[in-house]
């Protein structure tokens, strides 16, 4: 819940990943399957994709940040 102009651009921000994910179509990105709001908190159900987590690729699991390479980011 919020309100102002700080709230107004994450919910636009987060109807504008909405829109995204309706968009696309991939085996590595998650379909979207529904959202709403509820008590003032916005909410979207995805798909469930099995894989390494993204944040293991990146090294933030192990706290060793580092960039994606771009045949992972591309595969």
């Amino acid at each position: 819940p919020g309100e102002g102009e700080v709230h107004d651009k994450l919910v636009a921000h987060f109807e504008h990943e909405r829109r995204l994910l309706e968009a696309f179509n991939h085996a590595s990105i998650p379909s979207y399957r529904g959202g709403g709001e509820q008590d003032g908190v916005r909410w979207m159900a995805m798909e469930y994709i099995d894989g390494v987590d993204l944040g293991v690729l990146l090294g933030h699991a192990a706290g060793e940040p580092r960039a994606l390479s771009k045949e992972i980011a591309v595969y």
